[in-house]
């Protein structure tokens, strides 16, 4: 049986899943998340609004990516991802993942047997770094960076 490795970006994201990232009550805000927003993001008109408070799915999308060596869209609008890289025709674990309905960003991890859910790692989900399934419906599109070859999944 051939053995798949998971992209470099995914093996960080799921470091990140580890540290307890979350968003801090009241005026507070945890510092990792203002850095990736500061460092990793541009936001038009909202330079100031640097919080855990922002939504933060693309500042963290944005960090893990350039954090790992690959290019990211540096916006903080989830939906920059919808023309990041390449496009995808379907799940490719590692994959960018755009959904509709509450702009959201993450990685494909996964999904179920029957092609109902999507699980994507993410930031902003459940205010924390996560792994959390939605609608596959939802999915606006997969992306994958320019500079990887895209190949073929077995399982």
């Amino acid at each position: 049986m051939l053995s798949t490795t998971e992209p470099r970006w995914l093996l960080l994201a799921r470091a990140f899943l580890t540290t307890g990232v979350r968003e801090s009550a009241g005026t507070a805000a945890h510092p990792f998340i203002t850095f990736c927003l500061d460092k990793f993001t541009q936001l038009e008109g909202q330079a100031s609004a640097r919080s855990d408070e922002t939504p933060w799915c693309s500042a963290f999308a944005c960090a893990v990516m350039e954090l790992s060596g690959y290019a990211s869209p540096h916006h903080a609008l989830a939906r920059s991802w919808d023309t990041f890289g390449q496009k995808l025709d379907t799940f490719k674990r590692g994959c960018i993942v755009t959904l509709c309905d509450d702009n959201h960003v993450g990685f494909g991890v996964d999904v179920d047997s029957n092609k109902r859910r999507i699980y994507l790692l993410g930031g902003n989900q459940g205010n924390s770094i996560t792994i959390a399934p939605y609608l596959i419906d939802r999915v606006v599109t997969y992306r994958w960076p320019h500079d990887l070859v895209v190949a073929t999944e077995v399982t």
